[in-house]
């Protein structure tokens, strides 16, 4: 797995500077299980997010170090080794449906066999990871509009 590692001078302030561009942002759901959204710079992206490049960093060298985990193929999966990488580690993977007209929901690509858990987490991570109102081991896919609430 490679992880994502932003230097300050990379690091964007906001939604506008990752439109059109790969941008994975990690989050947990209500039960404090872990999802990466890979956004493609569209979409729903909390602002919170773009507040600490530092924290943001440190989530991806704390998932990268972990061991790897069996994980499951979700809905829809296209095979993909980055995504799977991360679900290797317990971590849900959605992906942003860019293919289909007239929608804007992420689908869910990988579940993990052993989910990870927020408190498998930093305490600078776990406080700074939004928390969004899905369940990720049910919702196979999430929407802007549920996302927004």
């Amino acid at each position: 797995m490679v992880a994502p590692s932003f230097s300050e001078a990379e690091w964007p302030t906001n939604r506008q500077e990752v439109r059109g561009l790969e941008f994975d942002w990690p989050c947990t759901d209500t039960e404090g299980k872990v999802a990466i959204i890979s956004s493609w710079g569209e979409g729903y992206i909390p602002a919170s997010i773009f507040n600490n490049r530092e924290t943001h960093n440190l989530f991806w060298k704390s998932i990268s170090r972990l061991p790897s985990r069996e994980p499951l193929l979700g809905l829809g999966c296209k095979p993909d080794l980055e995504f799977k990488s991360y679900a290797e580690k317990g971590v849900f993977v959605y992906d942003r449906k860019i293919y289909t007209r007239g929608t804007s929901a992420y689908s869910k690509l990988y579940s993990p066999q052993a989910p990870l858990q927020l408190s498998d987490l930093p305490a600078s991570v776990q406080e700074w990871l939004p928390v969004i109102a899905f369940r990720f081991s049910d919702d196979t896919e999430l929407n802007d509009e549920s996302l927004y609430r």
